[in-house]
């Protein structure tokens, strides 16, 4: 074994996922049985990402044998590839487990490579699909990238995505939206003993004489703080900013965006959510059927049991645990309290004037979310 091949065998037993994305989709695999969604649009769309998937890949290889990165960064290298191009890595690790089944077996894999091809097609977007989600082993999808792993946000880049306005709030906190799930703060690990005073000066709040009902109130390192701290309804959200698609949208959307945490400490973001916005001149989907085909979607990739949570008129939320916990205005609260049921959560917005017609679908990553008020509650209560 010469000396490339051994440290591509070491760097592969850093990264599994490496191993399960070196057999990469060849043009000829996109010939043969019939896929159904595979139109020739499809196949230069997934062409063109195979191709971009290998250079990211090499890229990655390039710098570990270079040693311009460590074996760590190599590893998060890969992880941000299968981020940036999913389909194919998922086609290429199917595609290794049916070879190696087959191997084992003594069978022609076939039927499984068929397989693989229809799960290539589904995790790739379509502008043509009313719901551009995909969820595979309770990994979420969305508009062709993934919304799963931290990543740095200085090598940022999604392809279809513009990541102008996430650029912007990194550099500048008040471009934040602070939006979507609040829990309390002591919700998160490493929070949970402390006592107001002391959560306020882990937390480094500003003062809260200064904030106000709309604003919250600011911290150093952990969102803004709506309520005192001393009551049950303290609420934190967390810093988010989205990359927007600038793709070909098709007939059904009016815009997609992924919406991203920040730390601004370690210079990563965490995905959070999706959001798509449905062109009002849409008429070829109702609500309840986005509400139902979300539910397919989720419980087919999600592990089963998602199910319509009904708020109002115009507000459905699919999850596969009923909340337990709720806001002022109804919503879902202290999502991240133990036992968090609750990996992913869906929403489907009805228009006001329409309730019929939807407005817009979010998928939320909540796993993510509890997970990143954990690090930064551990980063806080570490310095003290």
């Amino acid at each position: 074994m010469n000396t490339l091949h051994q440290i591509i065998a070491r760097a592969v037993l850093t990264s599994a996922a490496f191993a399960a994305c070196t057999l990469t989709l060849k043009p000829s695999e996109l010939l043969g049985a019939p896929i159904e969604g595979l139109t020739p649009a499809a196949v230069k769309r997934i062409k063109a990402a195979n191709a971009n998937y290998k250079e990211c890949q090499q890229a990655a290889m390039t710098a570990l044998t270079s040693k311009l990165i460590s074996q760590v960064k190599f590893s998060a290298a890969v992880d941000a590839c299968r981020e940036r191009f999913p389909a194919i890595s998922l086609y290429s690790q199917c595609k290794r487990q049916a070879i190696d089944a087959a191997a084992m077996t003594k069978k022609e894999p076939t039927e499984a490579l068929t397989a693989c091809k229809r799960l290539l097609v589904s995790a790739s977007f379509d502008r043509e699909q009313s719901v551009p989600f995909f969820i595979n082993d309770k990994q979420l999808f969305f508009g062709g990238i993934g919304l799963n792993k931290v990543q740095s946000a200085a090598t940022m880049d999604p392809p279809n995505f513009d990541c102008d306005r996430l650029n912007k709030a990194i550099l500048n906190p008040l471009e934040s939206q602070y939006i979507l799930f609040g829990n309390h703060p002591k919700v998160f690990k490493s929070l949970g003993a402390l006592t107001p005073q002391n959560l306020m000066m882990a937390l480094q709040m500003e003062d809260q004489s200064k904030g106000d009902r709309k604003k919250g109130v600011g911290t150093a390192r952990f969102g803004r703080i709506f309520g005192g701290l001393d009551t049950p309804k303290a609420t934190v959200f967390f810093p988010t900013a989205p990359c927007d698609f600038d793709g070909q949208l098709g007939k059904a959307f009016a815009g997609l965006s992924a919406y991203y945490l920040i730390d601004k400490s370690t210079g990563d973001v965490t995905p959070y959510f999706g959001i798509a916005h449905y062109r009002p001149t849409f008429k070829d989907l109702s609500t309840k059927d986005l509400v139902s085909k979300l539910i397919e979607a989720m419980n087919s990739g999600g592990g089963g049991g998602y199910h319509a949570i009904i708020k109002n008129d115009t507000t459905a939320f699919v999850a596969n645990t009923d909340f337990s916990e709720f806001d002022d205005e109804k919503d879902p609260r202290n999502v991240c309290r133990d036992p968090r049921s609750n990996s992913l959560v869906g929403i489907v917005q009805a228009t006001k004037e329409n309730p019929a017609k939807p407005r817009y679908l979010v998928v939320a990553n909540v796993k993510n979310l509890c997970e990143y008020g954990d690090r930064l509650a551990a980063g806080l209560t570490a310095e003290k």
